[in-house]
C-alpha cells in the first residue's frame, strides 16, 4: 500500500460531471442528431458515444445509423450542437465553486477535460458556471511562479 503524501501536492479536477454537469448539454445534443434521422434515443444510443472522442462517436452512430462514411459530418454536427447547449450554460455541480475555492488557496490547481478544446471552458469559456470555475483557476495558475526556459 502506498503512504499518503506528505507535502503539498497539485489538484487537477475533472472538469465534466465533476465540476460541471456538462452530461445534459451533450445529451440534448446527442438526441436532436438521432431525432434528426429518424431514431430515438435512449440508453442503447447513449452506450455508443459516452466516453468516445467525439470522433469515434461520429463514427459509431453513423455505422448505427447506417450512414457509411458519414462519422466525420455526424462528429462535427454533435461538436457544433454542444457548443451551442453549453453557451446557454452549463450547471456547477453542488460543492463545486467551494472545493476550487478551499484548494486554490493551497495548492496549484488546474482542470482537466476530455471534451474538445473550446466545449467545456478552455480557451472559449461558456456559461457562467464554467467563467467562476475557469476565474478561480486562472487566477491561482497566475500567481505561480513563472517556469523559466
Amino acid at each position: 500500500m502506498r503512504s499518503l503524501p506528505s507535502g503539498t501536492e497539485p489538484v487537477v479536477f475533472d472538469c465534466d460531471g465533476l465540476l460541471v454537469d456538462t452530461e445534459a448539454c451533450w445529451t440534448v445534443a446527442e438526441t436532436a442528431i438521432f431525432a434528426a434521422h429518424g431514431h430515438p434515443f435512449g440508453p442503447e444510443q447513449k452506450a455508443l458515444v459516452i466516453g468516445r472522442t467525439v470522433e469515434a462517436a461520429g463514427e459509431a452512430v453513423a455505422q448505427y445509423l447506417g450512414c457509411p462514411g458519414a462519422g466525420a459530418e455526424l462528429a462535427a454536427d454533435l461538436l457544433e450542437r454542444v457548443r451551442t447547449e453549453l453557451s446557454r450554460g452549463a450547471t456547477a455541480l453542488p460543492g463545486a465553486a467551494e472545493l476550487v475555492r478551499a484548494c486554490r488557496t493551497a495548492v496549484p490547481i488546474a482542470v482537466a477535460s476530455n471534451s474538445p478544446w473550446g466545449t467545456a471552458g478552455h480557451g472559449t469559456v461558456v456559461g457562467r458556471s464554467h467563467r467562476l470555475l475557469h476565474s478561480l483557476v486562472r487566477r491561482r495558475r497566475s500567481a505561480l511562479p513563472q517556469a523559466r526556459t
